[in-house]
């Protein structure tokens, strides 16, 4: 295994960590904020389809490793709940800050 550097950032630093599955229970208590995208399935899978040709229907069987990780994150991890902010960004050229309650039910 190759050798990794370790770099430490400054305390004044801001770091920016972009990712999924970020506000699960192992990860969760080293951010000071956090942002939790929420986007229905029926969209994510439709902009996966147009980046990379899969199928748009996130219940087609292509789509279960994808769909089904992200519901178990979901029940498990309810980043909704652990996110200083929750952005509804179904229409990602208007992105909206809303409530935890009001996340999307089409999950």
């Amino acid at each position: 295994m190759p050798q990794v550097e370790v770099i430490r950032a400054p305390s004044d630093a801001l770091v920016v960590v972009e990712g999924m599955f970020l506000h699960r229970d192992e990860l969760a208590s080293y951010w000071d904020a956090s942002v939790f995208l929420d986007v229905p399935f029926t969209e994510t899978a439709a902009r996966m389809a147009v980046r990379n040709g899969s199928n748009p229907d996130p219940e087609h069987p292509a789509t279960r490793r994808y769909v089904g990780g992200q519901r178990l994150y979901s029940d498990a991890a309810r980043p909704w709940d652990r996110a200083t902010f929750v952005v509804d960004n179904s229409d990602f050229t208007s992105p909206k800050v809303i409530r935890p309650d009001m996340f999307s039910t089409a999950r």
